[in-house]
């Protein structure tokens, strides 16, 4: 009963404040529909009915290595919350993350995910600061490791584009190098500034934290590994559904398009990826010669396979203890102002 007093009403609360209060959110929703609408549009319905779906075995293949990926990213959240300083083991890092996957369900935006990994690793004795920037920095490592693999695959994809899409790519490229000078410049003109780093304990106990980062070559060199076999796991579990669907496709191929893919999914710009994810698989596959209604299919696989992984994780790990007293205080309750 504490139970059902405590944590339904809170995700209930949660899922009618983001509907009705949140205006993004009604914007994300609106364009992952239109978005999804459009591609449908394009491809051709009695070919999709026709094509051969997904078997059990393919599934759970598919879906081993999208919990390979989950206990990845798991191990390298936990390596940088112990940096420095020992504060949780594996198991509990792994059911803090299958935890706030769940959560990114439930309280529909990655936010909710953050939130609750933060408040989770509290019951830890972990502090909000620490937390905060390791939760951050690993979804940075994630981000990065995208970058880089889409810029390996740039030299092979950029002739595969129409010659509009190739100066697109030469423009945003040029914006995000740009960008990152940009704040490379400010953080080495902050670190000069010694006055400022004295009156801002939050900034200095951040540089603290990358300076400890990168004194360690070996943690370093580790979590990029991890990052690398991570993302490659994902890669591989849409490689087997694009196999069952009868795709005729290389791994290679898939690993050179995949990252861009990703990473244009990931943009906070839409519900989950769906719609944004839809088109670009549809678009960059079909420069290996993969139909429309295959990549869709893929996609729409892809996602709700990525659901299930984490409803199957999540539940385990959300009915835990540590989980439950998170949940049972007010402190997930988040209260918004009236417009």
């Amino acid at each position: 009963m504490c139970f059902i007093r405590t944590i339904i009403p809170q995700i209930v609360d949660s899922i009618w404040i983001t509907l009705v209060k949140k205006r993004h959110f009604i914007a994300k929703l609106i364009l992952s529909a239109l978005t999804l609408a459009f591609v449908y549009s394009q491809v051709d319905v009695d070919i999709m009915e026709t094509a051969q779906t997904i078997k059990p075995v393919t599934w759970l293949l598919a879906g081993m290595a999208m919990v390979c990926q989950m206990a990845l990213i798991s191990w390298r959240w936990q390596l940088l919350i112990n940096l420095k300083h020992y504060h949780i083991n594996y198991f509990d890092a792994l059911k803090i993350s299958f935890a706030s996957n769940l959560a990114n369900i439930f309280f529909i935006t990655s936010v909710g995910g953050v939130v609750v990994k933060i408040g989770l690793a509290a019951q830890f004795g972990i502090g909000f600061l620490r937390s905060l920037m390791a939760t951050l920095i690993d979804r940075l490592f994630s981000v990065l490791t995208l970058l880089f693999l889409t810029a390996i695959s740039v030299p092979v994809v950029y002739r595969l584009l129409p010659p509009d899409i190739s100066s697109l790519m030469v423009v945003v490229t040029f914006a995000c190098l740009t960008a990152t000078f940009l704040f490379l410049f400010f953080i080495s003109h902050k670190l000069k500034d010694m006055d400022f780093i004295r009156k801002n304990k939050r900034f200095a106990t951040f540089l603290n934290y990358i300076r400890a980062l990168l004194l360690k070559p070996a943690r370093l060199n580790g979590l990029v590994g991890l990052s690398l076999v991570a993302q490659t796991s994902y890669f591989v579990a849409v490689y087997i559904i694009l196999l069952s669907l009868g795709a005729d496709v290389s791994f290679l191929q898939v690993f050179l398009v995949l990252p861009a893919i990703a990473f244009i999914a990931s943009l906070p710009i839409s519900i989950g990826g769906w719609g944004i994810r839809e088109g670009a698989f549809v678009y960059g596959l079909s420069l290996f010669g993969v139909p429309m209604e295959t990549a869709f299919i893929a996609s729409i696989e892809v996602g709700l396979l990525s659901m299930v992984a984490s409803l199957a994780l999540g539940l385990p790990a959300f009915f835990t203890q540590d989980v439950l007293r998170f949940f049972s205080t007010d402190r997930v309750r988040v209260k918004h102002k009236q417009p």
